[in-house]
């Protein structure tokens, strides 16, 4: 049985090594925080009925502020990681039940 789950346990580390080095598209990277950025603007602004809501920008700014470094910090130590996080289908984990 523990040779079993070294087996699994070596197979996993390998499959987590590829992930790792998975080209990320910096052009799909910007794409998608450009499309982000205005489905965001469009949630906070339309209900508000203007963009003279300056309460909206302050959030709008701190929140791609925050997007953006996460995504600089992920590009740089887990690219793999980022380009999961940027699929738009849907994810290969099983749930919980």
């Amino acid at each position: 049985m523990d040779v079993e789950n070294a087996k699994y346990n070596a197979s996993k580390a390998v499959d987590w090594e590829e992930r790792l080095l998975m080209p990320v598209s910096i052009t799909k990277i910007i794409a998608q925080t450009m499309v982000t950025f205005v489905i965001f603007a469009l949630a906070l602004f339309i209900p508000a009925g203007t963009v003279a809501w300056q309460a909206g920008w302050i959030f709008l700014g701190m929140f791609f502020v925050w997007f953006i470094a996460v995504n600089m910090w992920l590009f740089k130590h887990n690219p793999g990681l980022l380009q999961e996080r940027m699929k738009l289908g849907r994810s290969d984990q099983k749930g919980m039940g």
